[in-house]
């Protein structure tokens, strides 16, 4: 239901996903593009103005419905800036006058669907997807919500707080905080300077009277769009539409009169001190909106510029200068002018040398043009990084009623792909000239608190301390970190199993297990405890992988004794119902059919079933169908009581706390007389290979992917790290195969790999995205570049640069309590130590080029590997 990022400015133009890559032969074929395909759009609109746009899609059978409400936080009138429309979304998942608290996302479970709402600046959105046999079901329910939100006023308060808990928690990331400070400095005036989700003093004072009134005026059918994809008869949908939804009243169209942007004029430098060790800098030029002849330039200018290793500003900024750790550039066009932004991670010594460059290659540009070879890539990148986010029938829906909310037009981006298509070198250089002018730009920064010589008279936050480890009494492992640079607390709860526990009969019982916790105990159903801890304002979610399961908690430091307390009843007191567990084997079995659509995730199970024919990596950590439906409530109560046991658990608490308390309640996690295990985790023999298995696995997908893979060695093994290195070398940003395969040939749109360590074994993969003509191609590809680090062929700079890049992610990765507390709590409970990630860094930054290539001989065996093909 809840929209994670609602508090993030919400993008609606054509981004491009940063971090996707892509090459290919778009712009070629851009003529032909239907992002609809065969079948057409279908417009209606009822007698009360509301406006339906239909588009059948049998591929699968699912429906996707998005309704959106012609209005955001721009409309908020007399109460702009109080987050009044963001508020109003959160209250339609909260009953209705025929759904109680709680009845909507149940409902939607039962029928295998998801939901999911968000709040922008000029719209306000309503997602649902489910199986097209409950597509009558689902369309009542959405318009029930639409119609006819209860407002209660005690559910409002409640909900209040989980609001003011998000704004509250928004400078947590460094680069959401960042993105609001742009926002702030860029507009020099309301409402596009101030959050969608709203000003905390003016959030506090909105009352039950406010959001209904609110609703009232803006939710109106002839206000409203509803797009539907998927597997319906078009004419017999309408008709269901205009069932539910005409009992609406069209009403008089209220004023949206709104001051034109101003974008800043001359330079503005915004420098802002936070607790990071890098710093953040965003620098923005005045843009356009989505429907300007110029944005579809400025879009593939983006790419030139800094999206991918060959782009301008990767180049000269890192590969050449090594003066950031990463760039990157978007170009934002809602409905209204927007901005044209690059993005870069850095060390602040260096931030004007970086600004300094980044216009000698926007003169470089502006000056001298670009090749036709250049644009030409940047365009393949556009185009198919667009395409390929068009696959889903939630996708589909989304962009008719985009497009139709934003242009007036439901084919908008078919128009909006060709005219990326056309663009010449003249268009890029006339609008480099022409919107960034070193004369008229944002740059805001955060930076690393500096060092004050002057006496501090305010409480300066502790330092960060080194991990505790305790062993309680009760047999728990407790690891503490103190950390009070902000009131938050992360609590992790890490307990061995996992599927290296499961067998085909019985695959999928610790996912199971680990969601059931959270469905009801003794004390309190799902319902109360989702609500509870919303109304802290906190997250508490299973976890469940090949070698571990548990609980993942991030708080408040006021709710800390609480969080612990929560942790302890499910540990103790969860009594898996039977209705509960039904809903979540439903839920499974349609994640299950959802991976199996996900062409990525598809040739990634095959790769896992096809190399290890008798460890458990074979299996997928949801389970199986035949599996899922064995699997009992009585068999994950035998399971629960076995593996949630004091002596198999971890517990790990990084933040603002306080230590004896934490302690004292740790020792009470547990109930007495829980037993100590009695029975050793099953060992494998993984059988050898004497020659390479090729699998092609038939499906019916436009694009190809290749996977290879090879087995490697296990999580205590020095190795690991070796292995993680030849990845990363091979696969990472500035990789070989990114200079071969994506630079050089363009024959893959996206590519990348990972090296899995586990307990008993681990496996290196690399993958690629292709077309079926060009597999055998990136098949040679990829298998040349192995055998020259094998010969020996390894540059000195290439290692020194993958070290650096290694050493950075790690460092960047572990600056939240909770991505580090997950970290300490799973090498505690591997047998590593909790202090192994320091060991980690020091072996990462000893690896040598002679174990570099020592070890790609041992491992990466051609007639050990198997290869999966994904193809038509």
């Amino acid at each position: 239901m809840k929209y994670k990022k609602r508090f993030v400015l919400f993008c609606t133009g054509f981004v491009l996903l940063l971090g996707f890559i892509s090459l290919g032969y778009a712009a070629q074929y851009a003529n032909n593009i239907s992002l609809t395909g065969s079948a057409r759009i279908k417009k209606n609109f009822l007698a009360n103005g509301l406006e339906a746009l239909i588009q059948e899609d049998h591929t699968h059978k699912l429906v996707a419905f998005e309704i959106i409400v012609k209005t955001g936080s721009f409309h908020e009138g007399n109460q702009l800036g109080s987050g009044l429309a963001h508020l109003v979304e959160h209250m339609l998942f909260k009953g209705t006058r025929e759904r109680s608290v709680g009845r909507i996302e149940d409902e939607v479970k039962s029928l295998g669907g998801q939901i999911n709402g968000y709040t922008a600046h000029q719209i306000t959105g309503y997602t649902l997807v489910l199986p097209s046999q409950f597509t009558r079901e689902g369309l009542l329910l959405l318009a029930d919500m639409i119609r006819n939100p209860l407002f209660d006023a005690e559910e409002l308060e409640k909900e209040k707080e989980v609001i003011l808990s998000e704004i509250r928690m928004n400078h947590d990331d460094p680069q959401r905080y960042l993105q609001l400070l742009l926002w702030r400095n860029a507009y020099s005036s309301a409402p596009y300077n101030i959050p969608v989700i709203g000003l905390e003093p003016l959030f506090k004072k909105l009352n039950r009277d406010d959001a209904v009134a609110f609703h009232k005026k803006w939710y109106i059918p002839n206000n409203m769009i509803i797009s539907i994809a998927g597997d319906v008869a078009a004419e017999e949908i309408m008709d269901e539409v205009s069932s539910a939804f005409s009992g609406m009243s069209m009403s008089v169209f209220p004023k949206k009169s709104l001051p034109q942007p101003s974008f800043l004029q001359g330079h503005t430098d915004y420098n802002e001190e936070y607790e990071t060790k890098t710093t953040y800098m965003d620098i923005a030029f005045p843009g356009v909106p989505l429907t300007h002849p110029d944005a579809a330039v400025l879009d593939v200018l983006a790419v030139i510029l800094a999206q991918g290793e060959s782009s301008r500003l990767y180049k000269a900024l890192y590969k050449e200068k090594q003066l950031v750790y990463g760039v990157s550039a978007y170009n934002y066009t809602p409905g209204f002018p927007g901005m044209f932004i690059i993005k870069t991670m850095l060390d602040f010594e260096n931030k004007q040398k970086v600004l300094d460059e980044v216009f000698t290659q926007i003169q470089q540009l502006a000056e001298n043009g670009l090749t036709d070879e250049e644009l030409e890539k940047a365009k393949n990148v556009f185009l198919h990084d667009y395409l390929s986010s068009q696959e889903t029938v939630e996708s589909k829906a989304l962009t008719m009623a985009w497009d139709e909310a934003y242009a007036g037009n439901p084919y908008f981006s078919e128009q909006y792909l060709d005219t990326a298509a056309r663009i010449t070198v003249k268009d890029v250089q006339r609008c480099v000239n022409a919107y960034l002018k070193q004369n008229r730009f944002v740059s805001v920064a955060l930076r690393p608190p500096q060092k004050k010589e002057e006496k501090n008279i305010f409480k300066t936050p502790e330092p960060l301390t080194a991990v505790k480890e305790l062993t309680l009494k009760n047999g728990v492992r407790l690891l503490l970190r103190k950390n009070t640079t902000q009131p938050l607390v992360s609590i992790q709860v890490c307990m061995e199993g996992g599927t290296r526990w499961e067998n085909e009969e019985n695959n999928g019982t610790f996912n199971l297990l680990a969601r059931m916790l959270l469905k009801g105990t003794k004390k309190r159903g799902a319902e109360k405890i989702a609500a509870d801890i919303e109304n802290m304002g906190a997250s508490l979610s299973p976890f469940s992988g090949v070698n571990s399961f548990g609980l993942s908690c991030s708080l408040l430091k006021k709710d800390a004794r609480k969080g612990m307390e929560f942790i302890s009843e499910m540990l103790n007191d969860s009594i898996f119902p039977e209705k509960e567990l039904t809903l979540e084997k439903n839920l499974t079995l349609r994640k299950l059919e959802i991976q199996s659509d996900n062409i990525f995730q598809d040739t990634y199970n095959r790769l896992k079933a096809e190399l290890f024919k008798s460890y458990p990596y074979r299996l997928n950590i949801l389970g199986s169908p035949q599996s899922i439906a064995a699997i009992s409530a009585k068999y994950l109560k035998e399971q629960y009581r076995f593996f949630c046991r004091p002596d198999n658990t971890v517990v790990s608490v990084f933040g603002d706390f306080d230590e004896q308390g934490i302690i004292r309640l740790a020792e009470k996690l547990f109930s007495p007389g829980r037993m100590p295990r009695q029975k050793e985790a099953p060992v494998f023999q993984e059988p050898g290979r004497s020659r390479q298995m090729i699998v092609k696995n038939k499906r019916d997908k436009k694009q190809a992917v290749f996977m290879l893979a090879f087995p490697g060695t296990d999580i205590k093994d020095s190795d690991r790290y070796v292995l993680e290195f030849l990845n990363y070398i091979l696969t990472a940003p500035g990789g070989v195969l990114y200079k071969r395969i994506r630079e050089q040939l363009g024959v893959s749109y996206t590519l990348g790999g990972d090296y899995v360590s586990g307990l008993d074994t681990g496996y290196f993969f690399v993958y690629a995205a292709t077309t079926k003509e060009m597999v055998e191609a990136v098949r040679k590809c990829i298998a040349e570049e192995i055998e020259k680090i094998k010969s020996g062929e390894l540059d000195a700079r290439i290692i020194e640069t993958t070290r650096n890049y290694m050493l950075g992610k790690r460092q960047t990765e572990r600056q939240s309590n909770a991505s580090l507390s997950f970290a300490c709590a799973l090498d505690e409970l591997y047998g590593l130590g909790a202090r192994h990630y320091l060991t980690a860094d020091e072996q990462i930054s000893a690896v040598t080029r002679e174990r570099l290539i020592d070890a790609a001989r041992k491992y990466l065996l051609n007639d050990n590997s198997v290869i999966v093909i994904t193809e038509e």
